[in-house]
């Protein structure tokens, strides 16, 4: 071999070394600088040549997005202080936004959870200073960080994915929702794999009471029911809504109910805490159907099934999917349902203990006409020394309170809470929730607007609970003291 041929030979051979050198060593370091952000190019036959020049230094790789961390703490804070409409509702706790009570008797909501690093779209509500509650959350364990945004639009609060859009805000008083509420909405970007969606659910002191059809209950005293309607002589004489017939009414777990406020104790009315109502799941187009809801408490799960077709077909965006509205309703859901003109309906409550009835309150609706109505208290079959003035219904559904005019000493016992009202033009009917295992009672008799009659036999609406309940005034516990106790000044005693 020529000395040129060899010269050339030792510089190729050289100038390898020195390519590879630079591919394990620099390259490598380079990359890990990024935290693999970048990987190595394919060495499939079909991936593009590789470039044999090599820069001096390594080129600076272009700053991480910011979007990454866009449900951070950090950027909830900044978000929150520029949204007015948010900052001027909500309380900001870490990576949580808070609906503070009204009151000690009013619902308090949570979007989010402080302890947690980052924001996620999961709703708490609570009621009675969080003696009861219940919360609800979507599984993001697939989702990357990159893919969560969060954003607020006036009043709501927005959480993107790719897929699904998630969206919760609270919702003003209106026909439907005489107490307002808080819509955690679900919006679907696309058609899903499956078309059951479902959220974790987590609840504290609270049963759930399934609303079925009509058609699907024992009615006594009708020709034929509907799943919203039952008819008499070719009349409707119970009616419940096509959003309440397969919702869910929430209480109180074991039935705590009454007002107790005078004591300085809590209003739990009829013990009912909130009311989760079918979901209306509507296209892009407008076109829409009715979800199927379904509490699994056992299994710590709120889903809905949507019916397969209307996915088929549907215009996306598809809102409300899993449309899941919490009313803050305190009243029963079916309203037009169970009259009281000529019949005395009884709601049957224990006291927590002994002392005075104050008054009674019924929630009441109608059809129109002006019904003349009181309460009284039973105890088995006999009506107590205990009554109310009479009361007029002719303002529309809502809550009627009335005063005892002889205010009755009441024991630690069952008492029949009643409401009966005259038989004019129109109806008045008492607001009333299915609550399984729960019996609510009866009795037909031309009213009075001064006697109570003994009632011979009550009739049953089983599985019924009407919305009627008593303010207490409780007596003072009794105080036993040791001999030589003091007694401190100043010292209260409940």
């Amino acid at each position: 071999m020529s000395s040129f041929k060899k010269i050339i030979l030792a510089s190729a051979v050289i100038g390898l070394i020195i390519f590879v050198v630079s591919r394990t060593s620099f390259g490598q370091q380079a990359m890990d600088q990024v935290g693999g952000l970048f990987q190595p190019l394919s060495s499939s036959p079909s991936a593009p040549a590789a470039q044999t020049s090599i820069s001096p230094s390594p080129t600076p790789f272009p700053a991480s997005d910011d979007t990454t961390d866009d449900v951070s703490a950090d950027k909830v804070s900044k978000k929150f202080d520029a949204a007015d409409q948010i900052k001027a509702k909500y309380k900001l706790d870490k990576t949580a936004l808070k609906l503070k009570a009204k009151d000690k008797n009013s619902p308090e909501v949570t979007v989010g959870d402080a302890d947690a690093p980052e924001f996620s779209p999961e709703l708490k509500l609570q009621r009675w200073e969080g003696e009861t509650s219940l919360k609800v959350k979507p599984d993001l364990s697939a989702i990357a960080a990159k893919d969560k945004k969060l954003s607020f639009a006036n009043d709501k609060i927005i959480f993107d994915t790719p897929k699904i859009k998630y969206q919760l805000y609270e919702l003003a008083p209106s026909a439907e929702l005489p107490e307002g509420g808080y819509e955690y909405e679900i919006d679907l970007n696309e058609k899903p794999a499956s078309n059951v969606i479902s959220l974790d659910i987590e609840t504290k002191n609270l049963d759930f009471f399934y609303q079925p059809p009509l058609d699907q209950e024992i009615h006594s005293g009708v020709d034929s029911c509907t799943q919203t309607e039952c008819y008499k002589d070719g009349e409707i004489v119970d009616q419940r809504p096509e959003n309440v017939v397969g919702s869910y009414a929430v209480y109180y777990k074991g039935g705590a109910s009454g007002d107790y406020s005078l004591s300085g104790g809590y209003n739990y009315m009829v013990g009912k805490a909130f009311h989760i109502y079918r979901p209306r799941i509507i296209d892009n187009s407008g076109n829409w159907v009715w979800g199927g809801l379904n509490i699994d408490i056992a299994a710590g799960k709120m889903i809905v099934t949507i019916p397969q077709s209307f996915l088929d077909n549907a215009d996306y965006p598809v809102r409300h999917a899993m449309g899941a509205t919490f009313g803050y309703t305190t009243a029963g859901g079916t309203t037009n349902s169970k009259s009281i003109e000529g019949v005395i309906r009884a709601d049957n409550d224990t006291p927590a203990r002994g002392g005075k009835a104050i008054k009674a309150t019924a929630y009441l609706a109608g059809t129109g006409g002006t019904q003349t109505f009181r309460f009284t208290l039973y105890s088995g079959l006999k009506p107590q020394p205990a009554t109310t003035t009479v009361g007029v219904y002719s303002t529309g559904a809502g809550w009627y309170s009335l005063d005892f005019t002889v205010i009755p000493t009441i024991a630690k016992q069952s008492y029949g809470i009643a409401v009966w009202s005259n038989a004019v033009s129109g109806t008045c009917y008492v607001a009333n929730d299915s609550v399984t295992g729960y019996t609510a009672t009866y009795f037909s008799a031309t009213y009075s607007a001064t006697a109570w009659p003994t009632v011979s036999s009550w009739s049953s609406d089983a599985n019924i609970r009407y919305s009627i309940y008593v303010t207490y005034l409780e007596a003072p516990s009794e105080i036993i003291l040791k001999p030589g106790a003091v007694l401190k000044p100043g010292a209260v005693f409940k």
